[in-house]
Order: C-alpha cells, then structure tokens, then sequence
C-alpha cells in the first residue's frame, strides 16, 4: 500500500516536500505534534526520512492535484475526474458526481 506523506522537516514550499511511500518501507509511526496546542498527527519514519500524514487542506490540495483533486472553496477539494455535473447554486455551485452523490460548494461555476 502506497502513502502519500508531507516532509516532517526541511519542507521548501513544492510539490517536492511530497513523497509517495510504500507501508512496508516504515519503520515505525508515532505521534507528533509541531507545538504544544496543535494536533497531534500520525508521522512516518522511514530509512530515507520521517513524514506527517497530510492533514490541511492545503497540503491535501498540492499533493493530490496531480489525481485530478482541486479546491472548489477553503474546505473542499473535489475530484474533477468524478464529476457528472455542475451547476449554479444559492451563493456557489452544486457539483454532482458520477455515482449520483454531491457536494455543495462555495466556488461558482
């Protein structure tokens, strides 16, 4: 099984501080936190480095981008590969996906 992780250190702002490793390469996981009031996240310790599992919006955004993930608004990023319809909807859009699910977003299309 493949994990995408983010550099837990060294991180220079590209798509670079992203790295795509297999479970079986970990040596162990535990739990980290970069100050004391934030949350505490898994992080992955490997041979070839440590990384945090992907936990803002942000960072999900720049490493899944190249799936065909893109942020529609601050909270949500949307698989464009997915989706069936989009449409004008209240203050933003309505996306529907190919599997008839949706989602209401603040983008408008």
């Amino acid at each position: 099984m493949k994990i995408i992780g983010v550099k837990m250190h060294n991180r220079d702002g590209t798509k670079n501080d992203f790295i795509e490793f297999r479970l079986s390469e970990v040596n162990y996981i535990d739990l980290w936190r970069e100050t004391g009031s934030s949350t505490k996240v898994p992080s992955y310790h490997t041979s070839t480095g440590s990384f945090l599992a992907i936990n803002t919006i942000k960072d999900i955004s720049a490493a899944y981008n190249k799936f065909g993930f893109e942020p529609y608004d601050g909270s949500t990023i949307v698989n464009i590969n997915n989706i069936k319809q989009a449409s004008s909807y209240k203050t933003g859009s309505k996306i529907i996906f190919v599997d008839g699910t949706y989602v209401l977003v603040r983008k408008s299309i």
